[in-house]
C-alpha cells in the first residue's frame, strides 16, 4: 500500500516497513559503535614520553568521539538512502496504484509485413520494450505470444530484463492469429489480480468473424501503423481437396506516424496437388492467387518439383494478370516430373518487392502412386476389356451380376450391361446400358426392388437410330473426345431427377446423365456401346479413360490433398500406420533451424499443428514420411491493418500512449548520494583523516 510522505509517495516499501527495517538494520550498526575499543598497550623506553600522555589522551580524546560519532552518523545516513531507494519515492502527481498486465504480442504471418522499411513485428517489440519500461516498481507482467495456439512465455514477472529477454524471443510464424483464444488465456492469467488489464499489439489483420467476444478485464489496443481501413476479405474459392460500456471496454490509439506508402501484397492462398489413380505418374496442381493491392498486377506462377538439398526444377511457368482484390484459380492438368514434393512460387514482373513474402510460396507433398481398382460387373466383353487394359495405373477386376457385390472395396464399378443393386463399398459407378425392364428382378433370388434400386434413374421410351445430337462441351468427359458422328442402334432415354445433370442427349431424349444417390456418384449411358459403332471408334477408350478419371475424382475429393498436405497453424490427424501406441517424431521445417518434436501415437494416428511453411519428416517405427505444411490464409495475405476492433459490438479504441516513467527517478539520485557518500568515506579513511 503507498504511503505519502510530504509531497513524495512511496511506490516500494511503505512507510511502515521503511521505518521498521531502519529500526532493525540500525539497531546492529549502532551497537557496532558501543562496543568499548580494546586498545594494544605499547611499551615506552623513555620516561619524559610518559610524563606527556595524559596531556595528549585529554587533548585528543574529545576529538576521536567526534569522529566516532560523526563515522556512525554516515553509517545510519547510508541505510537511510538505501532504504529509501528500495521504497521508490515518486511525486503524488506520478505515483500510481500497481498493476496487473497480460501483453498479447501477435505474431501471425501479417506482421511480417514490412512498410518504410521496417516490419510490423519490429514496430510490435519496440511498442513492448516501451511498455516493460513503463512499468512501476509494483507491476507485474505476462508476455502472451498470440499465434494459432496462444501461449504464455513465464509467468507475471517485475523483472525488466527478464521481459525483454522474452520480448526479444519471440518470431512471426506462419500462422494466423487467434485472438479470441488469446483473450481467452489473458483473461485467466488475471483472474484474481486487482486492477488486471490487457494491451495488444497487433495490425489487427484477424478474421472478421474470428474475433470474439469481449474480455472481462479492459483491454487497450494499438493498431501499430494502422494505415487506411481494412481491405474487404474476399470468398476464396475451395480448391478440390478438402483442405456497453463494460469491464471490457478499452482506450484505443492512433497510429505514431503513417505508413509510408500503400499496402500491395499478392498471395497464394491455396495450393494442392493430387496423382491420376489411373495414371499414377502423372498429377494436376491447384494454385490459388490473390491480388491485395488496389492496382492490377501480372505475376508469374512457377511450379516446381522440390528435392531436399538441391535445386527445385520447374515443371510448369504461368503469366497471370489480377485485378485489383481479384482472387484467381489456376489449375494445371497432366503434370509429371515429380516424385513427392511439389513447391509453388509467385514473382511480381513489375520489379517491386512484395508487402509481405510470407505468402509466395507453397508446398504439396504428392501421395504415393497406387493403381486404380476397378470393379466390372457382366459378361465379358472385349471392347470394355481393351480400354481398361490400355490404361497402366488401372487394375481391373470382373465378377458376374450373382457375385455382386465382391469382398473388399472398390474406387469404381462398371455395370456393363449387368445391374444388380449397388453397393457404397464398390464406388461411384458407370451403367453401360439400361436394364430391359428396370422393375423386374435382377435374378430369381433377388427380391423384387423399385426401379431405382438397380438403376440410378428413370427409364423412359425406346429410342432406335439415334446419336449425340447435344452435348456438355465443357464437361471433363468429352476432354479430347468429340461424339458427334457416333451412331447408336437401340437404347432408352434416360429420365433424371432435378438435381441430376444432362451431359449429352439425342434429338429423341437424354442419353447421358451424371448425378449421385445415397451409395455415390454415377454416369448413366442410355444404351449398350455394343449396340452401337462407339466401340469401334477411337473415341471409346477416350470416353472410357474420361468416365473413369472424372469418377475417380469424385471418390478422391475427400483425399485430394492427402493427410501430408498440411495448413500452418491448423491441427490435423494423421495416420501412422506403423505405431499403435507410443512416440513419432517430427523434424523440419527444412532447413536451418530445423526442430524435432516428439510426438504421442495413440490408436496408429497422431494430431500434429505446424508453425511454420516447409516441409517436414514423420518419424515412426523405422519409417519416414514427408508432410508439406504451407501459409494459405486469404486474412493473412489481405494485410491492411485494421484501426478499429469491434468485440461483442463494442468498439475497442486504440491505444493513446504506454506512459513510459520519467528517465531519472528520485531512487537513482538516492543511490548515487549513497555511492559518493561511501566514496567520501573511504577516502578520508585512506588519508587517515578519520582514524
Amino acid at each position: 500500500m503507498s504511503t505519502a510522505l510530504l509531497a513524495f509517495v512511496f511506490t516500494g516499501l511503505g512507510g511502515g516497513a521503511l521505518l521498521g527495517w531502519f529500526v532493525a538494520l540500525g539497531l546492529p550498526i549502532v551497537g557496532l559503535y558501543l562496543l568499548r575499543v580494546r586498545r594494544r598497550r605499547v611499551a615506552v623506553p623513555f620516561l619524559a614520553l610518559l610524563r606527556e600522555w595524559p596531556g595528549a589522551s585529554r587533548r585528543t580524546a574529545l576529538e576521536r568521539s567526534l569522529r566516532h560519532v560523526l563515522s556512525l552518523l554516515v553509517q545510519l545516513a547510508l541505510l537511510l538512502l538505501l532504504l529509501l531507494a528500495l521504497a521508490d519515492p515518486r511525486p503524488e502527481g506520478q505515483a500510481r496504484p500497481s498493476r496487473s498486465l497480460a501483453l498479447l504480442v501477435d505474431v501471425s504471418a501479417s506482421m511480417a509485413t514490412t512498410q518504410a522499411g521496417q516490419s510490423r513485428f519490429e514496430r510490435a517489440r519496440l511498442r513492448a520494450n516501451e511498455l516493460i519500461g513503463s512499468l512501476g516498481a509494483g507491476d507485474e507482467l505476462l508476455v502472451i505470444q498470440l499465434g494459432a495456439h496462444p501461449r504464455a512465455l513465464g509467468g507475471f514477472s517485475r523483472d525488466r530484463a527478464r521481459l525483454r529477454d522474452a520480448i526479444a524471443g519471440l518470431d512471426v510464424l506462419d500462422t494466423s492469429a487467434d485472438l479470441s483464444a488469446g483473450l481467452r488465456l489473458a483473461d485467466d492469467a488475471l483472474r484474481g489480480r486487482e486492477r488486471g488489464e490487457i494491451v495488444l499489439l497487433s495490425d489487427g489483420a484477424f478474421p472478421a468473424h474470428g474475433l470474439g467476444e469481449a474480455p472481462r478485464h479492459p483491454l487497450r489496443y494499438d493498431p501499430l501503423d494502422a494505415g487506411p481501413g481494412p481491405q474487404a476479405r474476399p470468398t476464396v474459392p475451395s480448391p478440390p481437396a478438402p483442405p456497453a460500456e463494460s469491464p471490457t471496454s478499452s482506450t484505443a490509439s492512433a497510429p505514431t506516424e503513417p505508413p509510408a506508402a500503400p499496402l500491395d501484397n499478392l498471395g497464394l492462398v491455396a495450393f494442392s496437388a493430387r496423382r491420376y489413380p489411373r495414371d499414377p505418374l502423372a498429377f494436376e496442381v491447384l494454385a490459388v492467387v490473390h491480388n491485395a493491392a488496389a492496382e492490377p498486377r501480372e505475376i508469374e506462377l512457377t511450379i516446381a518439383a522440390a528435392a531436399p538439398g538441391a535445386a527445385d526444377v520447374p515443371l510448369e511457368l504461368v503469366r497471370l494478370r489480377l485485378a485489383p482484390g481479384e482472387t484467381q484459380r489456376h489449375v494445371r492438368a497432366n503434370l509429371t516430373g515429380a516424385d513427392e514434393r511439389l513447391r509453388a512460387s509467385i514473382r511480381r514482373l513489375d520489379g517491386r518487392e512484395d508487402g509481405l513474402s510470407r505468402d509466395d510460396s507453397a508446398f504439396a507433398v504428392l501421395p504415393p502412386p497406387r493403381s486404380a481398382r476397378v470393379l466390372v460387373v457382366g459378361e465379358p466383353n472385349t471392347f470394355l476389356d481393351a480400354a481398361l487394359l490400355a490404361e497402366p495405373g488401372v487394375r481391373a477386376t470382373r465378377v458376374s451380376a450373382a457375385a455382386y457385390p465382391p469382398a473388399g472395396e472398390f474406387d469404381v464399378t462398371i455395370f456393363d450391361g449387368a445391374f444388380p443393386a449397388r453397393v457404397a463399398a464398390t464406388g461411384p459407378a458407370l451403367y453401360l446400358g439400361t436394364p430391359p425392364d428396370p422393375t423386374a428382378p435382377q435374378s430369381p433370388t433377388s427380391p423384387p426392388d423399385q426401379a431405382g434400386s438397380r438403376y440410378p434413374v428413370g427409364v423412359g421410351k425406346a429410342l432406335t437410330d439415334f446419336g449425340f445430337d447435344h452435348w456438355l462441351r465443357e464437361d471433363p468427359l468429352f476432354r479430347f473426345l468429340d461424339p458427334y458422328d457416333v451412331q447408336v442402334l437401340r437404347g432408352r432415354e434416360l429420365s433424371p431427377s432435378a438435381a441430376d445433370r444432362v451431359l449429352g442427349r439425342s434429338d429423341q431424349g437424354a442419353i447421358l446423365v451424371a448425378g449421385e444417390r445415397s451409395e455415390g456418384r454415377f454416369l448413366a449411358l442410355g444404351f449398350d456401346p455394343r449396340d452401337s459403332d462407339f466401340v469401334l471408334r477411337i473415341a471409346f477408350p477416350v470416353f472410357v479413360t474420361n468416365a473413369l478419371d472424372r469418377l475417380l475424382a469424385a471418390r478422391a475429393d475427400g483425399r485430394a490433398l492427402d493427410s501430408s498436405h498440411l495448413i500452418a497453424g491448423v491441427g490435423a490427424a494423421l495416420s501412422v500406420p506403423g505405431l499403435a501406441q507410443g512416440w513419432a517424431e517430427i523434424v523440419g521445417p527444412e532447413g536451418p533451424g530445423a526442430l524435432r518434436l516428439r510426438v504421442p501415437v495413440v490408436e496408429h494416428s497422431l494430431v500434429f499443428a505446424p508453425e511454420r511453411a516447409g516441409f517436414y519428416r514423420l518419424e515412426s517405427a523405422g519409417s519416414a514420411r514427408t508432410l508439406a505444411a504451407s501459409l494459405v490464409d486469404v486474412d493473412e495475405s489481405s494485410v491492411a491493418p485494421r484501426r478499429k476492433l469491434e468485440l461483442s459490438g463494442q468498439s475497442v479504441r486504440p491505444l493513446e500512449a504506454l506512459e513510459p516513467l520519467e528517465p531519472t527517478t528520485p531512487w537513482t539520485w538516492l543511490v548515487a548520494v549513497a555511492w559518493l557518500i561511501a566514496l567520501i568515506e573511504w577516502l578520508s579513511y585512506h588519508r587517515r583523516w578519520t582514524v
